[in-house]
């Protein structure tokens, strides 16, 4: 589900070469290129086109804008669809997956059921509700037999983001809409629970299983930020930030996209407490007074978005800010 870099740098140590990774074929090969650097097997799938891992197992991934792919793998007769993280509230996108499964039975959907980045509160109960508008559209128009809701088995766990829980679909609260608008068989699984395709699943005991958690989310732990990052270090990490921007584009270009698009943001950064502005190409300038409207998060998420090329979107999906 997600590029876990650790993981592959710190797992199959002794048999890597025996682990291949079947990942969607890209233009920058980044991911291959890090793989097979590490000793991984590596095989690109090209979109929407059949595999075959041999004669009785075989998969297809599909693209979905902008990177996010789904995946059904097909092992004798049976055919599992993931199709988690896929925004596929558009009807298109759903009709063009069914296109490419169309000449089988889909034996297992496997889909979200809650929203995972941020939005502000009037959108979250709104988006919490298009998840399962969602997930009915997948069942109207792919017709699976079985729908596994995962991949939302989670709670927004840091101090800074936990204030996203308030509107999330509970196993409870989705598991009524299925009954009222779904037509496939829902199954909930609590961890390391089986289930044997083709039989009949109570669901009682899995729901009740995670709505323990859900019910008393108050009481769970929340995560601290960990370390604070002064304005000078900042500064340093944005300058290497725009410098591997403007050796990695055109210049002209970027110049010209940040003349048309480019904003000024005001931040408050509030565990050192500094006003700042930031612009694309112009740096940071500390601020003498507050502004009126500005993003409120800490140093560390600062210095995140300027380390990493996908900073910028961990950082949403994480909702660890606040604005005023």
């Amino acid at each position: 589900d997600h590029f876990q870099v650790d993981f592959l740098k710190n797992n199959f140590i002794d048999n890597r070469e025996q682990v291949t990774i079947l990942y969607q074929e890209t233009y920058d090969k980044r991911i291959k290129n890090f793989c097979t650097k590490l000793g991984y097997s590596f095989i690109e799938l090209p979109n929407k086109k059949e595999h075959k891992v041999n004669e009785d197992f075989s998969i297809i991934c599909g693209k979905v804008p902008f990177y996010d792919s789904w995946a059904m793998v097909k092992g004798g007769n049976t055919n599992i669809l993931n199709v988690n993280d896929c925004v596929l509230e558009d009807p298109s996108l759903v009709h063009n997956i069914k296109k490419y499964t169309e000449d089988v039975n889909i034996d297992i959907l496997l889909t979200q059921f809650s929203y995972a980045s941020f939005d502000d509160h009037e959108n979250r109960t709104v988006n919490a509700r298009k998840q399962l508008e969602s997930i009915k559209l997948q069942d109207d128009v792919l017709s699976p037999k079985n729908i596994i809701p995962f991949a939302s088995f989670i709670y927004f766990s840091h101090e800074e983001n936990f204030y996203m829980n308030d509107s999330i679909n509970t196993p409870e609260v989705a598991e009524k809409y299925f009954v009222e608008n779904i037509k496939a068989n829902s199954v909930w699984l609590k961890p390391n629970e089986e289930w044997k395709l083709g039989t009949e699943k109570d669901n009682k005991s899995s729901i009740e299983y995670w709505m323990k958690f859900y019910n008393s989310l108050d009481e769970l732990p929340r995560i601290k930020p960990f370390t604070s990052i002064n304005l000078e270090e900042v500064e340093e990490k944005y300058n290497a930030y725009i410098s591997r921007i403007k050796n990695r584009n055109n210049n002209f270009l970027v110049s010209i996209y940040n003349l048309i698009f480019g904003k000024t943001i005001n931040l408050y950064i509030y565990d050192i407490d500094n006003y700042v502005e930031i612009n694309l190409l112009e740096g940071i300038r500390l601020l003498e007074e507050p502004t009126e409207s500005y993003i409120k998060l800490h140093s560390e998420s600062l210095a995140f978005i300027f380390d990493f090329d996908y900073g910028i979107d961990t950082f949403s999906v994480a909702a660890r800010f606040d604005s005023e």
